[in-house]
């Protein structure tokens, strides 16, 4: 409250700043919304895009050597030891 203005200045200044808060607040909300709806459709892309890739991973087939230890050499042999 200013003393030097008239009531209905403070008022109209009040109702005023009451009103720009109201609207920021509204504004707030659209955007934690539109936010959180773009988190979760990105969250749920990312979780297409893992199972994707576990299920390649888990079509692939061993190769007969890689129960055993093995490297391959500067040569590039194939070289194969036991457990």
């Amino acid at each position: 409250v200013e003393l030097g203005k008239s009531a209905y200045a403070n008022v109209c200044a009040y109702y005023g700043s009451r009103k720009k808060s109201g609207v920021k607040a509204a504004k707030t909300e659209e955007a934690m919304a539109a936010s959180v709806k773009a988190a979760t459709r990105k969250a749920a892309k990312d979780v297409k895009r893992i199972q994707v890739v576990q299920q390649i991973q888990q079509i692939r087939k061993p190769l007969w050597f890689e129960k055993f230890d093995w490297f391959v050499s500067s040569d590039n042999y194939l070289v194969i030891s036991g457990r």
